[in-house]
């Protein structure tokens, strides 16, 4: 007779080959694998950012904007320890709409612009916005106190070579906070300058200089590049089509304590991208 086959050792061969399939599922969905995507913020990025803020303002007769543009690129290694390099353009702007316009009826008053009228009562006023306008290259820079000389002629605060380029490098981190309200985990990113800023041929150089003019006399102050980068951070989030990015704003009165300054506004935004 033939022997049949064993059905004990049929159904236990074929219970150890479905555990094994169920354990290369299990292996298939474990964190590690999770955990993979959720980690796959490291590489590489580029990013830009601008600011803008006053530095000095007596309304209706002057106001000096000191403004930036910044592009840079970085890489985050699987450590979350972030290294680049950007360029920076600074530019200060003035409006004097109402300082010129002083200045152009204490002219008329003297016959020096025939056919304005009602320069005489002007001149006073004039001489004090003068001297302020001179002491308002010190605000955009250090924000110290203004103070008051006289003089009729002006030529308001101003970069000497108009908006200057500087390069610098960067650094920073990427840090994992668990949320205090159960909203889970949270990736940071901070950057900051690294070292000096350069110009464009390697020289450091971080001072800008201002120019500024009050009869025909010219005067020469430098004052600090400053940095695109404030405290804090930016949120990393993946995105559409699995892209991660960041962002920075921040915006509010009397920047770093200084009651001279007035209103300002920083933003940064970053995205990963193949350089």
């Amino acid at each position: 007779m033939l022997a049949l086959p064993n059905t004990k050792c049929i159904l236990s061969g074929a219970l150890v080959l479905w555990g094994a399939m169920l354990v290369l599922l299990v292996v298939s969905c474990t964190p590690d694998a999770k955990a993979k995507t959720a980690t796959s913020y490291p590489g590489k990025y580029k990013g830009r950012g601008a600011s803008e803020e006053v530095r000095f303002r007596q309304t209706g007769i002057l106001t000096l904007t000191v403004k930036h543009q910044v592009e840079f690129s970085f890489k985050i290694d699987e450590k979350g320890s972030v290294v680049g390099d950007g360029q920076i353009t600074y530019d200060l702007e003035k409006d004097t709409q109402g300082l010129d316009s002083i200045a152009a009826s204490v002219r008329g008053a003297m016959g020096m612009v025939p056919g304005v009228p009602g320069a005489v009562g002007s001149f006073n006023q004039a001489s004090e916005v003068a001297g302020k306008a001179a002491a308002a290259n010190d605000a955009a820079g250090t924000g110290g106190n203004t103070k008051n000389t006289t003089g009729l002629s002006y030529v308001a605060p101003h970069l000497k070579n108009g908006p200057e380029i500087r390069f610098f490098r960067l650094k920073g981190k990427v840090e994992t906070v668990q949320l205090h309200d159960g909203g889970g985990q949270e990736l940071r990113l901070a950057l900051e300058v690294d070292g000096d800023f350069k110009r464009p041929d390697g020289t450091p150089d971080p001072n800008l200089i201002a120019q500024y003019e009050v009869n025909s006399q010219k005067t020469e102050q430098s004052f600090p590049c400053w940095t695109p980068f404030l405290k804090g951070f930016g949120v990393l989030k993946k995105g559409e089509g699995d892209i991660w990015t960041a962002d920075f704003s921040e915006k509010g009165q009397n920047r770093e304590g200084k009651k001279i300054w007035h209103e300002y506004g920083y933003y940064w935004l970053v995205q990963q991208k193949d350089l």
